[in-house]
């Protein structure tokens, strides 16, 4: 779905020649169109359709940032958004010019619409509803299931972005998240699993498995809480899952690497070029990542998007960041500047942060381990900037003398990110992403993931009392 026109870029440069504040301006329009579906026991009880377009004008003047939105992106208002930007600007500077730069980046001029294997306007509305209905289905087939919730967003994305030193970038991309959670009580044991999808290349939800399988692997994760045993709340050997890893390199490390917080204090800022874990510790931050929700070619500065290498072989190396932090911090920009829509100023945000995968197999990283667990997919939970975290854990399993063994209740995790990474043992060739929302002030999609991670018990997570 084309929601501008291929001249438009075109266009706001025409409409903007003459205009003069400061040492610097942009201009992101932003248009977007999609639908979000909601279903609770089997009713419809969202079908909502949107469709927004709007623009937002930045001047950069002494040193100090003016930034106005409009709604409309007619040829007079886009200068007369700019012409508010540059007041703001002013007002907020001082007789004093603050010494402050924007770092250097490539200028680009680049059209790229991310490839579309299905449109979603080629899949009835009736086709969408009743896939979600086969998952809800056979989620409510079950007993001891009470509540199912079903939810499907579909949307489309444009972004354009003019600057004054000449950049000139168009990008348009295909969001679908697809998710649902069931809820329910077995034995007076209250039990809750959840899954998603994500796709950027249109609808592929159930290209690899069909929505029935989707239903039974949640209807799995509850049938073996409800069966789980207990086990003393402390710290073991631990095998942290691909979806589990994800979820902590993001929420309590990726966090730490976002140049605004390292430079506002976050811990990462004194290790700054110090080892921090074993060699075969390698996190980045990377524009792209197959079906990535957080895949972008360049940010909302217009600046060609690179992989933000913040740990390489142990050793902490760069932060993810805007033009102006990068000039503070001496390094390269990574394309890291990303904002929820046109109304809002972009800010430093993830977008795909990943533990690279390594040379083991599962079983090779288990295979000493007399006791221990496996912690996997996470439910919900909290980080802070000195790394340590809170998070809910759907399923766990114990590992006996080598080898996966039953089910097991952790209501929860608590540890520190950077702990763990310290105290590593290995990282598997096994890798996958996951898909969701990052809410950082401002919500934008972004994905996660990694390897099966082996951390020893100094630096395991304590499972929480059930």
């Amino acid at each position: 779905m084309e929601l501008l026109s291929d001249e438009f870029l075109d266009e706001v440069e025409n409409y903007t020649k003459g205009f003069s504040c400061g040492d610097y301006f942009d201009i992101r329009v932003v248009s977007e169109s999609g639908r979000s579906l909601r279903m609770e026991n089997g009713r419809v009880t969202t079908n909502k359709l949107y469709r927004e377009k709007g623009l937002h004008a930045r001047v950069y003047y002494n040193g100090y940032w003016g930034s106005a939105t409009s709604s409309s992106t007619d040829k007079e208002n886009v200068l007369k958004t700019l012409e508010k930007a540059c007041i703001i600007a002013k007002s907020s500077s001082t007789p004093t010019t603050r010494k402050r730069s924007l770092g250097n980046h490539k200028i680009v001029e680049s059209i790229y619409g991310w490839p579309v294997k299905r449109s979603f306007d080629d899949v009835d509305l009736s086709a969408k509803i009743s896939d979600m209905q086969v998952v809800n289905g056979i989620l409510e087939s079950k007993e001891y299931v009470r509540s199912v919730v079903v939810r499907l967003n579909e949307w489309v994305e444009e972004r354009i972005i003019y600057t004054s030193e000449g950049a000139k970038v168009r990008e348009v991309k295909p969001y679908i998240y697809f998710a649902a959670m069931a809820t329910g009580s077995v034995d007076g044991r209250n039990v809750t699993a959840y899954k998603n999808i994500g796709r950027i290349n249109g609808y592929t939800l159930f290209d690899e498995i069909g929505p029935e399988e989707f239903a039974l692997q949640i209807i799995s994760k509850l049938e073996k809480q409800a069966k789980a045993k207990s086990v003393k709340p402390d710290k073991y050997e631990t095998i942290v899952s691909p979806d589990l890893v994800g979820t902590l390199i993001h929420e309590a490390f990726g966090h730490l690497a976002e140049a605004d917080f390292v430079l506002s204090g976050s811990l990462l800022k004194e290790y700054r070029g110090k080892e921090i874990a074993p060699d075969f510790i390698n996190v980045r931050d990377v524009p792209e990542v197959s079906q990535g929700f957080g895949n972008i070619k360049f940010d909302d500065e217009g600046t060609q998007a690179r992989d933000a290498i913040i740990v390489d072989k142990g050793v902490v190396k760069e932060f993810m960041t805007d033009r102006e932090r990068a000039a503070l911090l001496d390094q390269k920009p990574t394309g890291n500047a990303r904002s929820e829509s046109y109304r809002v100023q972009p800010l430093i945000r993830m977008r795909n942060t990943i533990l690279l995968p390594g040379d083991w197999s599962l079983d090779e990283l288990i295979e000493d381990i007399d006791y221990g667990v496996l912690l996997g997919t996470p439910l919900g939970g909290e980080a802070n900037l000195d790394g340590t975290f809170q998070v809910g854990i759907q399923d766990a399993y114990e590992i006996v003398k080598g080898e996966v063994g039953e089910p097991i209740r952790v209501s929860s995790i608590t540890g520190n990110s950077i702990d763990m990474l310290r105290h590593s043992v290995g990282v598997s060739r096994n890798f996958r992403v996951d898909y969701g929302f990052c809410g950082k002030m401002q919500w934008v999609p972004v994905s996660s993931g990694g390897p099966y991670l082996r951390v020893a018990k100094e630096g395991a997570p304590s499972l929480g009392a059930v």
